[in-house]
């Protein structure tokens, strides 16, 4: 602002999202005096003459950079320019990158339901939604990745490798641009893992498929390995099968001929684990074929099981390379990526940035921003005022109470809603409770369909 006989100030505000240092283009005009009467330099363009201007205003305009350099804030971890996704705990004071998983095999990986029987496509997820709330809930995140995306509302990590009707022969075909996707996602040296699941096409469509399926899944197996000998392969066996489907008895015999693969490929160095399925029943099955919800349940935790045995937890996720928190940071930025972000007993800012993702509260007066794309705002019973500052239904964000006692459906707290202004109060004091949550500048409806319990 300003003239030519004065001077003029401009305010920039910062936005707690940035870094201090930061550079700034300002739309505007800086006129000096020319040679000759009626010149007038702007600072980034050549001379102007106005000379009688019709009509009688003319703007001159110019683009004036301005760099501000400063220190940033020590209280602030910020992994806005991050490649990949993050998960960074307060409590523990570490953050790590998320290992990167490839669910990959035919409908069972795909999680083939009751819905898909109907045509209706995109909203399964069978074991993977299971598997990533396990982990989740227990203070840790994985990436699955793969060509393929469908769950339901509940997983905000759709991708994956299922090809439903195909069998472990044609499924080798993928193998190559799933290593190019895995290796991409992760980067060199990161903990990645393959869940393998194949098998039950090959039983329903071939007549001796115990005679060719172990070849087919050492190739597989090879073709894997070559690529990237540091990703963890786990072969799953297969689950029973009912006689309208094909003969229940060659299940055992391609398990058997499964166990004996994995058992060559491990005894020559391959990076490779079995995880047995023989806990799910044929009372786990809504058709004969595919798991029902409790099925696929049962398969995310074997699965758990099965990864952390190898790749233990380490910076919050399986395998991970953990870094340390400076005990001074008392907020953290998320990357453009899926976040899992942490709060400790003090007074937390998690602002989640761009991707779906899981902010955690950890008590005392927090603030959790979820930014871009449909995030999880989580909390535990831990003593904690609660800022939500930009929770949106548009946006299918959700609210998750974790390890709540007795809190089961969202009739367990309807009676401690209420309003106060543009803004949403979820108080549980009166439930025993020491958590006040208030949803900022929302007046929305908020019921089972974004209000979930675990």
């Amino acid at each position: 602002t300003g003239n030519g006989a004065g001077s003029g100030n401009v305010a920039l505000m910062h936005d707690f999202n940035q870094a201090a240092t930061g550079v700034f283009e300002v739309w505007g005009a800086q006129l000096n005096a020319g040679t000759t009467a009626q010149d007038y330099l702007p600072t980034t363009t050549a001379p102007v003459t106005i000379d009688n201007p019709e009509p009688t205003e003319v703007i001159v305009s110019s683009t004036l950079t301005i760099s501000i350099e400063g220190a940033n804030d020590p209280r602030m971890l910020n992994f806005d320019a991050s490649d990949r996704g993050v998960v960074a705990d307060l409590t523990t004071r570490q953050w790590s990158h998320p290992i990167a998983i490839v669910p990959f095999g035919d409908s069972v990986t795909y999680g083939w339901g009751p819905q898909d029987d109907l045509g209706i496509r995109g909203d399964s997820d069978g074991y993977r939604s299971p598997l990533w709330w396990d982990f989740a809930n227990r203070h840790m995140l994985i990436d699955f990745i793969g060509p393929d995306d469908s769950s339901s509302v509940r997983l905000p990590d759709p991708y994956h490798a299922g090809y439903p009707g195909e069998r472990m022969d044609e499924l080798v075909v993928h193998v190559g641009d799933l290593m190019e996707m895995l290796s991409d996602a992760a980067g060199n040296g990161a903990p990645a893992a393959i869940l393998l699941m194949a098998g039950l096409n090959d039983i329903t469509q071939e007549a001796f498929p115990d005679l060719t399926i172990g070849q087919e899944m050492r190739s597989i197996l090879d073709a894997i390995a070559q690529a990237d000998p540091l990703v963890h392969v786990y072969v799953a066996t297969l689950t029973p099968i009912t006689a309208q489907h094909a003969n229940p008895n060659m299940v055992g015999d391609v398990n058997t001929a499964i166990i004996s693969t994995v058992t060559q490929a491990r005894a020559a160095g391959l990076n490779v684990s079995l995880v047995p399925m023989d806990n799910i029943t044929l009372a786990d099955l809504y058709d004969g074929k595919h798991p029902d919800e409790d099925g696929y349940a049962k398969m995310a935790k074997n699965w758990y099981d099965a990864i952390l045995a190898t790749q233990p937890s380490a910076g919050g996720t399986p395998g991970g390379d953990a870094q340390a928190i400076d005990t001074t940071v008392r907020n953290v930025v998320g990357s453009a990526f899926n976040d899992l972000l942490i709060g400790d007993a003090g007074a937390n800012l998690l602002s989640g940035g761009d991707g779906n993702d899981r902010l955690l509260g950890g008590g005392g007066v927090d603030t959790l921003v979820g930014g871009a794309g449909y995030d999880q705002f989580a909390f535990e019973p831990a003593a904690g005022t609660i800022t939500v500052a930009d929770f949106s239904t548009d946006d299918a964000d959700a609210l998750v109470f974790l390890k709540f006692p007795g809190l089961t459906s969202f009739a367990k707290i309807a009676g401690q809603v209420s309003h106060a202004g543009s803004s949403t109060i979820i108080d549980l004091h009166p439930l025993g409770f020491d958590v006040k949550i208030t949803l900022a500048d929302f007046t929305g409806t908020i019921d089972d369909s974004n209000v979930w319990f675990a």
